[in-house]
């Protein structure tokens, strides 16, 4: 029974997509055939894997949305919406920025042909900007390693930094998105660094829950090693103001990329880990920009009423969060209700979270994604 449900839970999507796919190809004149020689999808002449099944990739999807001369809006709503991922973040140097340049350069141009990029392309041999990306890629990589030891100074907003993006022209030397990247260094320098610190706040939160109630050893993030996985740990390590600059061993500025995850049950799974409910895991899969916790229906939907009923059970873990909302906000006008007992209790039923779900959801015959339990081998 549970199979069944979930096979028809993961067709929704994909008659969505389908369906996105078939009123483009209507109201373009563009086939499915036109959109596989663009974006290089294989085809056979009846049928493709991306129309068969959901993509895997965030670049199918903006194959796909780049061969009707989709703008970024649309192509990140399929992103978000539909394949569940992450939308096209515009601080994200390693790859999304890039992106984001190609797919407003190529709406730009169908919008002012009027013609849909894989039509364009079969008709009259135009500028094929999907193809281009590894091209563009080398050339933006090669502009911020030159640049990466200029020290940061005033990062914009993500929202500043999208709304400048989209005025960038397309020229074959990439000229504009060289000069965009020099103007806006400081700001790749700082990606996702909202999202982390406020994970880094709920860490510092335990931490200091548990030394107010007699557990002086929690000092640091390793402390936390057990209700935490190895992973969580590693990405959590780190300046969370640099997060992709500064070297956790040395210290020292380097050019690689600190790996943000990218499946979004990782980052709820993170969020349960440090005993976030629903509307906190909500906020910071927004930051990350994903979509939030669907309520309605899904394996999802199971999560928020387990939120719900846990938030609704647990009070000293809301007692406590209140202080975090209080040294957010720079309230030192009150003081905390919560003694040093109590503080170290709301500490460990947050971290007993994961656990607590996991337990309730064995109940009901579902299986738990966010946690994995190490089975005895005896």
């Amino acid at each position: 029974m549970e199979r069944s449900r979930t096979r028809q839970l993961r067709s929704r999507p994909l008659r969505k997509w389908r369906n996105n796919i078939d009123e483009l190809s209507e109201k373009t004149g563009v086939s499915l055939e036109e959109v596989c020689r663009y974006a290089g999808f294989a085809y056979n002449g009846k049928e493709t894997a991306i129309y068969k099944k959901l993509p895997r990739k965030r670049s199918a999807f903006i194959g796909v949305g780049m061969a009707f001369g989709m703008p970024l809006d649309v192509i990140n709503s399929w992103i978000v919406d539909i394949a569940g991922k992450r939308k096209l973040y515009a601080k994200d140097i390693s790859e999304d920025l890039v992106w984001i340049y190609l797919i407003e350069a190529n709406a730009k141009e169908c919008e002012k042909t009027g013609l849909a990029s894989a039509g364009a392309v079969e008709a009259d041999g135009r500028r094929n900007y999907f193809s281009l990306y590894e091209k563009c890629q080398s050339v933006a990589y090669a502009t911020w390693k030159e640049l990466w030891d200029e020290l940061t100074m005033d990062p914009e907003d993500t929202a500043d930094v999208e709304i400048q993006l989209e005025n960038v022209d397309y020229d074959d030397d990439f000229e504009g998105l060289k000069t965009f990247i020099i103007d806006h260094m400081d700001s790749f320098k700082v990606a996702y660094a909202k999202p982390r610190k406020m994970l880094d706040d709920y860490v510092e939160l335990i931490l200091s829950a548990f030394r107010e109630g007699g557990k002086e050893g929690m000092l640091g993030l390793t402390d936390l090693r057990g209700w935490l996985d190895d992973s969580m740990i590693n990405y959590l390590a780190g300046d969370s103001e640099m997060i992709n600059v500064i070297d956790k061993k040395s210290h020292r500025k380097t050019v690689k990329i600190k790996y943000v995850p990218k499946s979004r049950s990782v980052h709820i799974s993170m969020c349960l880990a440090l005993g976030m409910c629903r509307g906190e895991i909500d906020r910071y899969l927004e930051m990350m920009g994903f979509a939030p916790i669907d309520t309605e229906e899904g394996q999802e939907a199971v999560l928020a009423e387990a939120l719900d009923e846990w938030e609704a059970k647990e009070q000293l873990p809301a007692a406590l969060k209140n202080d975090l909302k209080r040294e957010t906000a720079d309230d030192t006008s009150s003081k905390s209700a919560l003694t040093g007992e109590k503080k170290r209790r709301a500490a460990e039923e947050m971290l007993m979270l994961r656990q607590e779900l996991a337990e309730e959801y064995e109940k009901r015959g579902i299986r738990f994604p966010y946690l994995k339990i190490q089975k005895d081998e005896n």
